[in-house]
């Protein structure tokens, strides 16, 4: 397949699937500014943008992208592959142990935790470069999920001392209402750890493909 047709195939995909995350976002039953605060809506967010800017790049014929907006969409791979991750292995085991009534099944929810994650990857896969992936960059995407980790904990201390009552806590792992900060440093821990094998799962994968490209060019 030459690549015109791949460049046309990646655009549509790419219109399709931006329109997908919009639809996640419009059809939520609730929506108030403390979803802005969760990982999975901020992530969401993250990917939506840098597809409307992969979209606005190819209808101005670039279809080669600068390394730093490579990098970011690597970056944004190794995060929404993060979130799905553990929604699917940690959050939806617990929230369905403590509530038997909790609905799956709602559409911003797959959208949200499998969809996009999924799609992404994909996109990813089928019509990136390869190679753009430092072997630094892993922990540099980690740093961002600890960033936020601390700037919810700022929040809910500062949020409860305003409003002298404790706030709701979005993930039960950071409920500092049930927790003790043992067990709070223990799953930031767990969970980091977790992620630090996802970003560089993407950092092994990035390489493999691109000297299997490579070997490609040369034959």
């Amino acid at each position: 397949m030459n690549s015109k047709a791949v460049s046309k195939i990646s655009l549509i995909y790419k219109i399709i699937f931006s329109l997908i995350i919009i639809s996640g976002f419009l059809i939520r039953s609730q929506f108030n500014i403390l979803v802005l605060f969760s990982f999975t809506i901020l992530s969401n967010i993250f990917v939506l943008v840098l597809t409307i800017a992969t979209i606005y790049f190819n209808f101005q014929s670039r279809n080669k992208y600068s390394e730093n907006f490579q990098k970011l969409r690597s970056l944004s791979v190794m995060l929404i592959l993060t979130t799905g991750l553990i929604y699917h292995f940690v959050i939806l085991p617990e929230s369905i142990s403590q509530d038997s009534n909790y609905n799956v099944f709602l559409y911003h929810n797959i959208v949200g935790h499998y969809v996009v994650p999924l799609g992404m990857f994909i996109d990813w896969l089928l019509f990136d470069d390869k190679g753009h992936i430092s072997r630094k960059e892993p922990l540099i995407c980690l740093s961002i999920p600890i960033v936020y980790f601390l700037l919810y904990i700022i929040y809910y201390t500062v949020g409860s001392l305003i409003k002298s009552s404790n706030l709701s806590a979005i993930y039960f792992f950071m409920d500092v209402n049930t927790l003790d900060y043992i067990h709070l440093i223990k799953w930031a821990l767990a969970l980091l750890l977790c992620i630090l094998l996802v970003n560089y799962s993407i950092y092994f994968l990035d390489k493999f493909l691109y000297k299997k490209e490579n070997k490609k060019l040369i034959n």
